[in-house]
């Protein structure tokens, strides 16, 4: 996985668009092997969003993964064991194994929520 390719885009219309909340990146994963990943959506500094959701999709628009608060994902004990977990149990995070190939990360707010928000991605596999 690598932050090279990685765009992130913001759409600021939310008062004429709610579903323009969100914030998105679009990231490469080169090569041929599989890399393990984790997603984050993370709420620093003032005016935060309250309570991120993340969905990663693959290149082809399929729902790899979704998570809400990270405590309640699959990868809770992993993430934690690892160091990764966030600080505050209403941020999301994940890890997943991904192929080679291009991915988009959405950041939205849990029931229309507006604020600041951070998503970080991590190749678990780099030394």
């Amino acid at each position: 996985m690598t932050s090279t390719g990685t765009v992130i885009a913001t759409n600021d219309d939310w008062q004429n668009d709610p579903a323009a909340e969100e914030l998105t990146a679009e990231q490469l994963a080169p090569g041929n092997a599989a890399e393990a990943a984790t997603v984050q959506a993370l709420t620093p500094g003032s005016y935060t969003l309250s309570d991120p959701i993340l969905t990663v999709y693959a290149g082809n628009g399929a729902i790899l993964a979704t998570n809400d608060d990270w405590q309640d994902g699959p990868n809770a004990l992993d993430l934690t064991k690892n160091n990764l977990a966030p600080a505050d149990p209403a941020e999301a995070a994940t890890i997943l194994f991904l192929p080679a190939g291009a991915y988009t990360t959405i950041v939205n707010g849990a029931v229309d929520g507006t604020g600041t928000g951070l998503l970080e991605i991590y190749n678990l596999d780099s030394p």
